[in-house]
């Protein structure tokens, strides 16, 4: 009976570690850092000529550690549009594929430019087919689709070039 309890408690813990990023090193990178100039907390996109926030809603940038530290916010759609001050905004559908990283999945994303980043649904501003519905990408495969939304999910904020 210790045995079996053991095992499920095992099983448990191993359950709530943290997975490392899988990346694909047959298939070339889509997002190479080359691509990008870091000034901070923010990287421009030299393809794009957009500006990212390197972390999502809720995260904070740490320069001691070059990475993103904090607990990203869930937030319903019409919350995620009301995210952005300034030049940023919520970025549409065609603008956050570009950040996905296909040779790398949970997160398919650049590590070195967007550290810590969630493998979960991000939103965009672009409306889905209908509209109780947004776009969303889902950072774990970089896949994109229609979510509800009330859902809550995160955010990573962009502006267009050096606005």
């Amino acid at each position: 009976m210790k045995t079996i309890i053991s095992i499920a408690l095992s099983l448990g813990l191993l359950s709530g570690v943290a997975q490392a990023q899988s990346c694909n090193t047959a298939i070339e990178d889509s997002t190479p850092d080359i691509r990008f100039v870091t000034s901070g907390d923010e990287v421009k996109d030299l393809m794009t000529n957009l500006t990212w926030k390197r972390c999502a809603q809720g995260q904070v940038w740490n320069s001691a550690t070059s990475s993103c530290v904090g607990t990203v916010l869930s937030l319903s759609w019409s919350q995620a549009l009301s995210q952005g001050t300034g030049d940023w905004r919520l970025p549409n559908i065609k603008e956050l594929l570009s950040i996905v990283e296909i040779s790398c999945s949970a997160p398919a994303i650049n590590e070195t430019i967007f550290p810590n980043t969630p493998d979960d649904y991000f939103w965009t501003s672009s409306p889905y087919i209908n509209n109780a519905q947004a776009w969303l990408v889902l950072f774990e495969d970089g896949n994109d689709e229609g979510g509800s939304k009330s859902n809550g999910n995160s955010v990573r904020l962009v502006k267009d070039g050096d606005s």
